[in-house]
């Protein structure tokens, strides 16, 4: 269907001058504007009024096109015009005509004209729409700032827990770890004190500052609500927010060995600012992974002081065939990490070494009693049967893979420097290192105990007996070694180095 137009009354622009916009189906389309050229008012097409001059037909010489500033002449400059076209597109037109005896120019203007500026209560309207959507704005711009300081923290939360993973892996021991652990949390969550309360009474109070730990009973704290707090939390083994005395209170579970549980308090004063649900997420999830690390550590620790418990039971079993020879086994052991420490050696390796130490003469459980035992000269047949010990010590314990380490100490602590022992006739430069560790702290333990041949040494001849062998039969540098972390052990700690050499000690008063 075509749209129709039919002329109706717009405006006046003045006295006596009539604007006339036909109307069509789908809106305005065209402006009349009458111009009279001696008259003070001008006379603006609804299409220039509404889209150069805001609504301000004053403001002619200012927005209005050349053309249309043209028209106040009387006779309007079509070259103004690109094909009849004003500036914002619309087809423009001027004719001179007579009215009522007067000469003016009826300007046309055809395009669709723009809706009125507008009017004051849509101005109110608008300005109460837009402050309202500034307040909107303003909310949307603090939330974002929450979320953003939220992300903020997550972040560093994040870079602390990398840390904390990253350095674990270096951690062995259950102490260590749940130190590093709460420093840790304490940082996470930017306090200054922490505290561990376990369900056997104790608690312990982590300084951040200076790293101390200070240890108290907290069923005997004054603070009934605090008592009531750590309770509640042991009992329940979820993480809580709590409050009171103007402070504000984070209780997280510890998981421990045998289903057991510590709590872990956190506490800030009143204007701090609140433990939110990140806090109480990160410090669950923290405390779960760490708890499991220390329980994993203490459970290796039980598992490896038992398995050295059987293994001193069976190597005193062993020392025992040998009337002359109790605890010798250990005592080798000992030394041998001892001298192992001294001279730099890795704690992983210290106890292997240790380990070694402690089974070198394993393999004397396949040697006779009566030849151990012998009083006298060994025959060449029976010191070959004593001489095949580290080989058999080497066979029975081959088998078991975690002693894959300890083996070359085994098989070859009777190895000299020379290459004189046995059982391969190894020279210094081809003898593994346990092995001569091992040798010079065996050799010491045989010359300052009693044997079955001989009285004991006494600890300074044992000493000097090594020395004098140092270069052709024993290793001369960890000789000098054992020698000084000897001593040292005398002077530090002379009750236990007197516990294990109560003989020699004896033979040197004599």
């Amino acid at each position: 269907m075509e749209s129709y137009c039919h002329p109706r009354q717009e405006t006046l622009n003045g006295p006596g001058m009539m604007q006339v916009a036909a109307s069509c189906a789908g809106g305005p389309k065209q402006s009349l504007t009458i111009v009279r050229p001696d008259e003070p008012s001008a006379a603006v097409p609804l299409h220039c009024l509404r889209t150069c001059l805001n609504g301000d037909p004053s403001s002619l010489h200012k927005a209005g096109c050349a053309w249309l500033r043209s028209t106040r002449s009387g006779s309007a400059d079509s070259t103004l015009l690109r094909n009849g076209k004003c500036d914002k597109g619309y087809l423009a037109d001027a004719e001179p005509v007579t009215l009522h005896g007067r000469h003016v120019l009826l300007l046309s203007v055809d395009g669709t004209i723009p809706p009125e500026m507008a009017r004051p209560a849509d101005i109110e309207e608008r300005v109460e729409n837009t402050s309202d959507m500034a307040v909107r704005l303003a909310r949307a711009v603090e939330d974002s700032e929450r979320l953003a300081e939220e992300v903020l923290q997550n972040y560093e939360q994040l870079s602390l827990l990398f840390d904390f993973t990253s350095q674990i892996a270096e951690v062995t021991e259950p102490e260590q770890i749940e130190r590093l652990l709460m420093n840790r949390m304490a940082r996470l969550l930017n306090v200054e004190t922490l505290e561990v309360v376990s369900s056997r009474g104790e608690t312990h109070v982590l300084d951040v500052a200076d790293g101390t730990t200070t240890a108290r009973h907290w069923r005997d704290e004054p603070d009934a609500q605090y008592t009531a707090f750590a309770e509640q939390a042991l009992l329940t083994h979820s993480v809580t927010v709590k409050s009171a005395n103007d402070r504000s209170y984070l209780l997280c579970p510890l998981p421990r060995l045998q289903d057991q549980h510590d709590v872990v308090v956190v506490s800030r004063p009143s204007g701090a600012p609140e433990f939110i649900s990140g806090d109480l997420q990160m410090v669950g999830s923290l405390l779960t992974f760490g708890g499991n690390l220390i329980n994993n550590s203490e459970l290796h620790g039980h598992l490896r002081q038992m398995s050295i418990e059987a293994t001193r039971a069976l190597v005193s079993a062993i020392d025992k065939k040998d009337h002359y020879t109790s605890g010798h086994s250990e005592r080798v052991g000992f030394m041998s990490r001892m001298t192992g420490e001294a001279l730099g050696v890795t704690v992983d390796q210290l106890d292997h070494l240790e380990w070694s130490g402690l089974l070198h003469d394993i393999g004397k459980i396949g040697v006779a009693e009566d030849i151990l035992n012998k009083p006298g000269k060994l025959t060449d047949v029976e010191f070959d049967q004593i001489k095949a010990h580290p080989r058999m010590g080497y066979e029975i314990l081959k088998p078991i893979e975690s002693l894959q380490p300890i083996l070359a100490g085994v098989l070859h602590h009777h190895e000299n420097a020379d290459g004189s022992g046995y059982p391969d006739g190894l020279e210094l430069k081809d003898t593994p290192l346990f092995a001569r560790i091992i040798h010079v702290a065996d050799v010491f333990d045989a010359l300052s105990s009693t044997r079955s041949y001989r009285k004991a040494f006494s600890v300074e001849r044992s000493i000097e007996i090594i020395q004098e062998m140092a270069g052709a039969k024993l290793d001369a540098e960890i000789t000098a070694t054992f020698t000084a972390a000897l001593h040292g052990l005398r002077e530090s700690r002379p009750e236990e180095f007197a516990s294990m050499f109560p003989i020699a000690l004896e033979e040197e008063l004599v």
